[in-house]
């Protein structure tokens, strides 16, 4: 199930950011570090509460396994686009719910 994130998301979605990072770590070491988080989660439950901010979590047996975060952006046509999209375990569901969630 796909639904907008609330605070109590938070750490679940760090977690999903940590993952990634190390991914990302294993790929590039010079560019990423090991271990950390773009957000602590006092940052993002900012950001989940913020409007400009749409924040997806993607759910399987009540877990949230996935999220995206979008932004609106302003231009000549209001938009939201995704920039941050991850799940777990699987590259095409993620390349699934990330086209369902853009806009």
């Amino acid at each position: 199930m796909i639904r907008l994130a609330k605070k109590e998301d938070a750490k679940d979605i760090l977690s999903l950011l940590e993952e990634v990072l190390l991914v990302h770590n294993k790929i590039r070491p010079d560019l990423y570090k090991e271990a950390g988080s773009k957000y602590d989660e006092e940052e993002l439950n900012k950001i989940i509460a913020d409007e400009r901010y749409l924040i997806y979590v993607y759910e399987e047996d009540d877990k949230v396994v996935g999220h995206c975060i979008a932004i609106k952006e302003e231009k000549k046509e209001t938009r939201y686009g995704c920039y941050d999209v991850h799940l777990r375990r699987n590259t095409q569901k993620a390349l699934r719910v990330r086209n369902a969630l853009y806009c």
